[in-house]
């Protein structure tokens, strides 16, 4: 099981799910996503924020939404822990999209991300043959 490098679980999942063991909830994640949103924070070298809830903030459901949350689509990939929503320290969504695409080799386990919005989601759900998809929320 990989545990993150840069980021505590309470980052990763909302409030409500905290009272499980926190290996149940390392379990729950795509171990390529959990590598990979390491790997581009230490490619970034700049902090990446996912869920606030802890520290007061808006955001609990950036990570893991559990089946019955009413927010995305019903087969999510955020229900499945293969998709993270977050924004980089410093840069827009669009600098890290850029960045991301224009260092693919280094992000392999980026299948998809989505275009056009104001935060950054990534997600390890293979798009047919194409190595990264881009797609409209």
């Amino acid at each position: 099981m990989y545990k993150c490098k840069f980021f505590e679980i309470h980052e990763l999942v909302p409030p409500e799910l905290m009272s499980l063991p926190e290996d149940y909830l390392w379990g729950l994640f795509d171990e390529n996503l959990l590598k990979v949103i390491d790997t581009l924070r230490k490619s970034l070298a700049k902090p990446i924020t996912i869920n606030t809830w802890k520290s007061g903030g808006e955001f609990s459901l950036r990570g893991f939404r559990p089946k019955n949350c009413k927010i995305g689509a019903t087969a999510s990939p955020h229900k499945k822990g293969k998709a993270l929503d977050f924004d980089v320290h410093g840069m827009t969504a669009q600098q890290v999209r850029d960045y991301i695409v224009t260092n693919q080799k280094k992000f392999p386990e980026i299948k998809r991300m989505e275009k056009d919005v104001t935060w950054v989601h990534i997600d390890t759900v293979p798009h047919g043959t194409t190595p990264l998809y881009l797609f409209n929320p």
